[in-house]
């Protein structure tokens, strides 16, 4: 079903739309593509929607433009969740924005640490030199955390740089990998098999489950990228 809501600023014509997802969630759609707008959304809405502290909603999933909601049906049920939503939908535009951190990652690009880099320059046509100085010249915003526990992903790349998976995923992407999805970077926080395009690595420990929190970063956050040398880093 489309919302409707006392304004509409920061969404997509015909959005938002709420559905059921199965039997104990809802999920709550901004809009169809990546934005930061978009996102900001998303993530006024969760934090709105916690805030409230409303009986019964035992998880939120923050994507790049919906939110997933978890609901307990012993405590509640879809209409009285989403009579919640539709209300805080309403009045997001009085919600003070979410404001992140901005958090440094040091990345050595290339060699060992960047097996893709080489691919990626020649498939969009430019040097090693301009790849590192175009992925490295922004701040990312982190959408949301997904795939593995801690893994960012980030919008705001170059569109120079977008590119598509490898064909078939690699059996093992060590922790710290730096890559590139389509028009996404990212970076694995722990050893697993993946599909992303990986151009450096970072030292920096995205994930560590006897920290509170445990993710070093959050939906919100941005991420600055520092080229660095095996120089800087010798344990690397």
């Amino acid at each position: 079903m489309k919302a409707k809501t006392k304004s509409n600023r920061g969404y997509e014509s015909g959005y938002p739309r709420l559905s059921p997802l199965g039997d104990s969630a809802v999920i709550v759609q901004v809009g169809s593509h990546i934005d930061p707008q978009m996102n900001q959304q998303v993530l006024l809405l969760e934090q709105n929607l916690l805030e409230a502290g409303i009986p019964g909603i035992i998880a939120t999933v923050p994507a790049y433009a919906s939110l997933t909601l978890h609901y307990d049906p012993m405590q509640t049920d879809f209409h009285s969740i989403l009579d919640e939503i539709l209300l805080r939908l309403a009045s997001l535009v009085d919600v003070a924005p979410v404001q992140g951190k901005v958090v440094d990652v040091p990345v050595i690009y290339g060699g060992e640490h960047g097996p893709d880099l080489g691919f990626v320059a020649r498939y969009c046509h430019l040097s090693i030199g301009e790849v590192i100085g175009k992925h490295s010249a922004v701040d990312y915003r982190v959408h949301f955390i997904g795939f593995l526990p801690g893994f960012p992903y980030l919008g705001g790349m170059d569109a120079a740089l977008t590119m598509p998976r490898l064909p078939s995923p690699c059996m093992l992407v060590k922790a710290g990998s730096v890559g590139i999805a389509s028009e996404q970077t990212g970076i694995y926080p722990l050893d697993s098999p993946g599909g992303w395009r990986i151009i450096g690595w970072t030292p920096l420990k995205l994930f560590n489950s006897f920290q509170n929190p445990p993710a070093l970063l959050s939906p919100g956050d941005y991420v600055r990228f520092t080229p660095i040398t095996l120089k800087d880093f010798p344990d690397a």
